[in-house]
């Protein structure tokens, strides 16, 4: 086996990750039962209709079961590898749509959306502040007048005075799943460690590695810093770019955001 490669995540979900993501996307559109999460997005993008953008849409985990669903969807991402995988799966679905292929925060298509979404703390690979900001700008200006963003921040549970941190945490492992090839199977170690409360960040690492006869001859390392925000610090970011009625959900409900959220979506509007 080669020596193991490593990835900067921030570049976008690349070679085996791209397709584990994609394995998951396949399972997630072939369940025609919408998790609670999907529920939650179909509701806000049925209120303002036209066009969605999905931001750092990856191989098309949430955009393909909208498009199913009738939705008028486009994808972004930063990653070539994931954006081939979801073009493909486009073809082979029947689905006529836009992907570009841009880092978020250098976002610049030539459309203005009645919605954009970034899922599942997808966001917060946006370590750098200013970043940060730079990306809610561009959504802004993507955004027609009245148009919406919805926003998912994943809220650690160290922030939510729940400690599960250990000096030498155990790796979450995952299924094997198959390999878009056929040649053998992808397994899946993930772990977060160096929590830094103060700046309000850790470090997400993954080893993939592609087994064929009980042999690894393809093994990765992915990385990716992941900041989260607090309340009033992300309302105060979205309100410098510009947003209104602001609002906070918990745990894709219709109820407010608590001190026990673990996943807050944030629902903004660019002003008529």
């Amino acid at each position: 086996m080669k020596k193991r490669k490593i990835y900067d995540l921030h570049k976008g979900w690349t070679s085996l990750t791209a397709e584990v993501l994609y394995f998951q996307t396949r399972l997630r559109y072939a369940d025609k039962h919408p998790s609670k999460e999907m529920k939650f997005l179909k509701k806000r993008l049925s209120k303002n209709g036209g066009v969605a953008l999905d931001v750092a849409c990856g191989t098309g985990r949430h955009m393909f079961q909208l498009l199913r669903d009738g939705f008028n969807v486009h994808g972004l991402d930063a990653s070539g590898d994931t954006l081939k995988l979801a073009k493909m799966m486009a073809k082979q679905e029947g689905f006529s749509t836009k992907f570009f292929r841009q880092k978020m925060e250098e976002m610049n298509v030539p459309n203005r959306y009645d919605s954009i979404y970034i899922r599942y703390g997808s966001f917060q690979i946006m370590a750098d502040r200013q970043k940060a900001q730079e990306v809610l700008r561009r959504f802004w200006k993507h955004l027609k007048p009245g148009g919406q963003v919805i926003i998912d921040i994943w809220v650690t549970y160290e922030a939510r005075n729940i400690n599960l941190v250990k000096k030498n945490p155990e790796p979450e492992i995952s299924e094997p799943v198959d390999s878009v090839s056929g040649d053998g199977k992808i397994s899946t170690k993930y772990w977060e460690k160096n929590l830094d409360v103060l700046n309000q960040t850790y470090l997400a690492e993954r080893i993939c590695e592609l087994i064929k006869d009980k042999k690894v001859i393809k093994s990765e390392m992915h990385r990716q810093t992941v900041r989260w925000f607090y309340k009033y610090e992300f309302i105060m970011m979205l309100e410098k770019a510009g947003f209104a009625k602001i609002k906070l959900y918990g745990e894709y409900t219709e109820k407010p955001a608590t001190k026990h959220s673990g996943m807050i979506s944030y629902t903004a509007r660019r002003p008529e």
